[in-house]
């Protein structure tokens, strides 16, 4: 890591992969905060579908751009990277070190390459070390499956029936995987098992997309995999952020 640029901590992988587990867990080890990267963890209300982290895992650690926005509120790549930027300096100013955490491409590319909006790479602000995890196809197509059968018991359809009672299907929150294939469901139009069924590949196929975009980051930025979160706790370049 450079030694001119600030340092941040980058963890990438796609959904179900273990991020939320590995950064709390080194954020704690190197007195850092947390940076929701996510698309989706940004609207109030939205807890289960998204898998957000619980008030209880985000008390020992600060968590920034969580809950920033309502459901029926639009938040641009500009407006999410400039927030993302003040926190990031916010958190440098005293003396910790940011972990930008998440799983949508563009919120990451946009810190990691500064990107000066629509997509144009600039000068980098940080020196990122960037770790991303690679579960095996096979194990994280069971976790996702093991996943959305987690969050029907832990309340989705009632979650998704309220919002649904207050927001529009076409606002962008309400096209969220987890989200929007209750629609056909509340419609009477499909059944509940078909539904749970479609949230899983639906899940699966996003992963899948998510592994190929940043596996095309690679070539532009360097990425250190590990094939779990506990492998990467004793990732040696760790050792020199203190």
């Amino acid at each position: 890591m450079s030694k001119k640029l600030p340092k941040i901590i980058v963890i990438l992988g796609p959904t179900a992969s273990g991020k939320t587990k590995l950064s709390l867990k080194l954020a704690r080890e190197f007195n850092g905060e947390i940076i929701s990267a996510d698309s989706r963890l940004i609207y109030k209300g939205m807890d289960i579908g998204s898998c957000k982290p619980t008030k209880k895992q985000q008390r020992p650690i600060r968590h920034h751009l969580i809950d920033i926005a309502r459901p029926d509120q639009v938040v641009t790549l500009t407006a999410w990277q400039r927030a993302a930027f003040r926190n990031i300096d916010a958190i440098l100013k005293k003396k910790k070190l940011p972990f930008l955490v998440g799983g949508s491409w563009l919120y990451m590319s946009s810190i990691i390459e500064n990107y000066r909006i629509p997509q144009t790479k600039g000068r980098p602000r940080y020196d990122a070390l960037t770790i991303g995890i690679a579960v095996p196809r096979g194990r994280l197509y069971r976790t996702i499956n093991a996943r959305v059968t987690a969050l029907i018991r832990a309340g989705l359809e009632r979650e998704v029936r309220q919002l649904a009672k207050k927001y529009s299907w076409s606002w962008p929150s309400m096209h969220g995987i987890g989200y929007r294939e209750w629609q056909s469901y509340f419609n009477g139009e499909q059944s509940k098992k078909d539904t749970i069924a479609a949230i899983q590949q639906a899940t699966r196929n996003f992963a899948k997309r998510q592994m190929t975009w940043f596996r095309g980051m690679e070539r532009r930025h360097p990425i250190h995999w590990v094939t779990t979160p506990s492998t990467a706790n004793n990732y040696q370049r760790l050792s020199h952020i203190k």
